[in-house]
């Protein structure tokens, strides 16, 4: 990768540079701009492309600066902006291809594309692969990595990396010798995973609004008085078979049913990142015993 020399403004390195971005195809475009087969994927490019540079991009001589490219999308991203600075419409052969050039290996693009497909085919769901770069600062060429996200929006996939950590984002890769059938099984707890925070979430966000409402209840009854509490309770000892559940009841049954969901939620997903870590640690191993025979 090519490197940058010079700092205009504070970049907290290390720095996750998003470089490319693999997509479903959404646009009216429909064969690939390299062989013309169908176009499925949509490549989002991030830093301009070398043949493209113009003015102050460009050193004496007419030879572009790629310093000076590389800065400006760093610059660009450290405030946010991640708009596309050209796109490319492709098919499945020419989105291997180009994609594990700017990775520097094929391996990961295959595997996650396919499981882009089985998200696609079985949930309905559009997944995007990132491919990123790590710089330690201005002088380093940087680390590549890739991995899924479940979004197809540039902010939101960098959005979820900063959400997962970098580490464990870089670990969804296939390690060196972890089969096809290792990997999917650890994909596969990875995304239940990704469901299971998602639907704490959800349920943290219920959890929420039932406790207000049910802390405006208890301030309610309090400014009525306990006079008002003695009757309401008398005519509920005598009548309460045949009146509707209180309310105040129904909310104390929903936020306690709320609880135990996010306790399960909570339980089940400290299992399997604990189950990942053990499947990470055999395929590292596994790749380990593999390199030393070799």
């Amino acid at each position: 990768m090519p490197r940058a020399t010079s700092k205009k403004r504070s970049v907290p390195f290390p720095f996750d540079l998003l470089v490319l971005l693999i997509r479903p195809n959404d646009t009216s475009e429909i064969s690939c701009m390299f062989c013309q087969q169908e176009a499925e994927y949509r490549l989002d490019n991030f830093m301009r492309d070398f043949g493209l540079g113009q003015g102050s991009d460009r050193k004496q001589g007419g030879l572009l600066d790629i310093d000076a490219v590389w800065r400006e999308a760093i610059h660009r991203q450290v405030e946010g902006d991640y708009t596309p600075t050209y796109y490319q419409v492709v098919c499945m052969d020419c989105c291997i291809h180009f994609a594990a050039i700017q990775l520097g290996r094929k391996r990961p693009i295959q595997y996650f594309l396919k499981m882009a497909s089985i998200a696609r085919r079985q949930k309905g769901m559009d997944l995007s692969v990132a491919i990123l770069c790590t710089v330690d600062s201005w002088q380093d060429e940087g680390d590549t990595w890739a991995i899924p996200a479940p979004s197809t929006d540039a902010a939101a996939v960098m959005q979820h990396v900063n959400n997962l950590g970098r580490d464990a984002a870089k670990a969804e890769e296939p390690q060196p010798k972890e089969s096809e059938e290792e990997w999917e099984q650890r994909m596969q707890k990875r995304q239940r995973l990704l469901e299971l925070r998602a639907q704490e979430i959800q349920a943290h966000g219920q959890l929420r609004l039932f406790l207000a409402a049910y802390e405006d209840l208890e301030r309610r009854e309090k400014q009525r008085g306990r006079t008002h509490q003695w009757v309401r309770g008398f005519v509920y000892g005598l009548f309460g078979p045949w009146l509707d559940t209180p309310e105040k009841e129904k909310l104390s049954e929903m936020i306690g049913t709320l609880d135990k969901q996010i306790k399960g939620f909570q339980a089940e997903a400290q299992a399997l990142a604990e189950e990942m870590g053990v499947l990470r640690a055999q395929a590292q191993a596994v790749s380990k015993e593999e390199e030393e025979k070799e």
